[in-house]
């Protein structure tokens, strides 16, 4: 079976020589189904725009993107977004929820773009907004929220179709330690339980650690394995 995310190659250049940037610099990164991935690394290193290449959000300069076996460099900007709807759930550091929705209709959001608003649909936004602590938060706006809920309502809905690929970056940034505890709990109990496919989280949080099957330092656009960072095996 095809790996969920396989990266070849990756590289994204911003501007032109002389004064070109570039973030991600020849990265090759497969992620097998059953593992949760954690890409550790300083501000500036280049994790959140490998992150977003990984989600079909950004276009690599060069390489290759392959989701669950299907190569997405060469699709249209008009194919991708069903793409990211069908397989990938993203938990954004800053969140991305729509201020006029509660955070029951916000997790319900990617569930009627994918043509499943019926009532079974509306029992799993709650179900997932009361395994994450929110059940007296569903109807609450984003406005009424602390940074911690809005960042649990924003993986609620990066779980609601149940993506193969589970991207989340910096998910325990505005939560306490019981709060990112459960988080992540949560998150790599989905990969144990075959819930989802496999978790990739770019973080400089160290507790996460701990959730990690395989861990990788990223600096200056590189990317390198480092399994002394994790623990393999971790239990959910």
């Amino acid at each position: 079976m095809s790996a969920p995310l396989e990266l070849t190659g990756v590289r994204k250049v911003y501007g032109h020589p002389p004064s070109e940037v570039v973030a991600v610099d020849d990265v090759t990164l497969v992620v097998p189904e059953g593992r949760v991935v954690v890409v550790l690394g300083p501000s500036g290193s280049g994790k959140t725009t490998l992150l977003s290449i990984a989600g079909c959000l950004l276009s690599p300069t060069e390489g290759s993107v392959r989701i669950v076996g299907n190569e997405v460099t060469s699709m249209s900007e008009r194919q991708l977004p069903a793409v990211r709807l069908r397989h990938i759930g993203f938990v954004f550091q800053t969140f991305n929820l729509l201020d006029p929705l509660t955070a029951l209709e916000n997790v319900l959001m990617p569930m009627n773009l994918a043509g499943r608003g019926d009532a079974r649909a509306r029992s799993r936004a709650r179900d997932l907004l009361v395994e994450l602590g929110l059940e007296h938060r569903v109807g609450s706006r984003p406005a009424e929220l602390s940074a911690g809920e809005r960042q649990r309502v924003a993986i609620a809905r990066a779980l609601a179709n149940e993506p193969a690929l589970v991207l989340a970056d910096e998910p325990t940034a505005n939560l306490d330690s019981a709060s990112g505890q459960r988080v992540m709990r949560l998150l790599s109990g989905l990969v144990r339980a075959g819930a989802a496919k496999a978790l990739v989280v770019v973080t400089h949080d160290q507790r996460v650690l701990e959730f990690a099957d395989e861990t990788y330092w990223m600096e200056d656009g590189r990317l390198r394995r480092d399994g002394s960072l994790g623990v393999t095996g971790a239990a959910s």
